[in-house]
């Protein structure tokens, strides 16, 4: 059995050997084939290729063969062992600074809220008891006339007492009766409260306070949060909130209930960026439009702008006023605001260029045979442009390109 493997081993290793030299002989064979084919060529053939492509232009083969070369011939192996974070070889478009004029549209972006200074207060003008709350709820909207609490007072029920003493007494006595009558009036009473007490001579335990106002009831001491450039109605949860005051609980005189606030009165606080502030100022004009529909717009003018930035907050804060009687913006809406034609004269550059490493910027200017990463500062930049403030001129090329410089593992070291 043994002697038979041994056999059979031997004869495939014979068999691989044969294909081996078989395959060296056949390519000989075909590499001679080819040469004698070429020496047996009529070179005739060869003006015939040439005449047969008489529009090419034999020159573009010199150009090409110039590109090919010129690298080897201009770049050194100085430029090409540069670290690749400071020095960058490439053969992109360039482009230069201008000094010119540009004309800009400066957009940002604000919100609806209720105008501070149409609000009203509600307090309490004498002592007592709520005995029945009508409203309930955060932002529920009251009209003028409409009830907003029972209250009983002993102050109350004494004075209507002393009224109506003075009337079945001393029904002559104007000064006293007039006197009694304008107490009444500075406790809650109105009018119409106080003619039916006089016509049906009956003293009420609780008197019903109304409202003289229109719009949104809100706490009281709630205009921080008015001012605040956060949505005033951010979730369910804030809208539905009940009001802190009660059935059953005790006030005090001169204590503050309810604050109302006037929808049909806005303002819109809008955040300007730090790169447009310099081109903002009072009374300029501004369009502004709804977010959620752009046909809604109306002009107006800037009538304010805060002298100091908001808490957490790196954006300057400006206030328009407007009418939202017509227009009806929603309170807590987000607006878009524009101001058109804005004149900025400077040195301008392809926004292209520019590359943004977070924290800095840089452009990738011409040195040499390569180019370096330099930091520049942008105090303006739209789609197409951006006004620059860097070390270097109008004579200095940049990249006009700047993102095909790197890639995602890349990173730039800039002085």
């Amino acid at each position: 059995m043994k002697t038979i493997k041994e056999i059979l081993n031997s004869f495939f290793v014979l068999f691989f050997a044969m294909q081996l030299i078989s395959c060296g002989q056949n390519e000989k064979s075909s590499r001679q084939d080819t040469i004698n084919d070429m020496q047996g060529m009529d070179m005739g053939d060869k003006k015939t290729k040439q005449d047969t492509m008489p529009d090419m232009d034999m020159g573009d083969k010199k150009e090409k063969s110039e590109l090919v070369n010129r690298p080897s011939a201009t770049i050194s192996l100085n430029d090409v062992i540069k670290p690749t974070n400071k020095f960058v070889l490439t053969s992109l478009p360039l482009t230069t600074l201008q000094q010119l004029t540009n004309k800009v549209d400066l957009q940002f972006y604000g919100i609806v809220n209720y105008n501070e200074k149409d609000a009203e207060i509600i307090s309490s003008r004498v002592s007592g008891r709520i005995d029945k709350l009508y409203l309930k709820y955060r932002f529920e909207s009251i009209s003028k006339g409409e009830k907003l609490m029972e209250i009983y007072s002993p102050e109350l029920v004494t004075a209507q007492q002393d009224l109506l003493f003075i009337l079945n007494n001393d029904a002559g006595n104007n000064s006293l009766i007039e006197s009694a009558k304008q107490k009444l009036l500075l406790l809650g009473m109105n009018e119409m409260q106080l003619n039916e007490l006089i016509h049906k001579k009956t003293i009420k335990n609780t008197i019903t306070i109304y409202s003289n106002y229109y719009g949104h009831i809100h706490e009281s001491g709630e205009k921080a949060s008015m001012n605040n450039m956060e949505p005033v109605m951010n979730t369910a949860s804030e809208i539905t909130q009940p009001l802190s005051l009660k059935e059953g609980m005790y006030v005090t005189k001169g204590q503050q209930l309810f604050m109302i606030y006037n929808p049909d009165n806005a303002w819109i606080l809008a955040n300007v960026f730090p790169e447009q502030q310099p081109y903002v100022h009072k009374g300029d004009v501004v369009y502004v439009s709804s977010g959620t529909d752009s046909s809604n717009l109306f002009s107006g003018k800037i009538d304010f702008i805060e002298p100091q930035y908001r808490d957490g907050n790196k954006t300057l804060t400006v206030r328009i006023n407007f009418d939202n009687a017509s227009l009806k913006f929603p309170i807590g809406g987000r607006v878009k605001v524009e101001e058109k034609n804005i004149a900025i004269s400077g040195a301008w550059l392809a926004t292209s260029s520019i590359l943004s490493l977070g924290k800095d910027k840089v452009v990738f200017v011409k040195s040499g045979n390569g180019f370096v990463a330099r930091k520049i500062n942008v105090n303006y930049s739209t789609l197409e442009k951006s006004l620059v403030n860097g070390d270097f001129s109008s004579k200095d090329s940049v990249v006009l390109n700047a993102q095909y410089l790197i890639d995602s593992e890349s990173f730039i070291k800039v002085k």
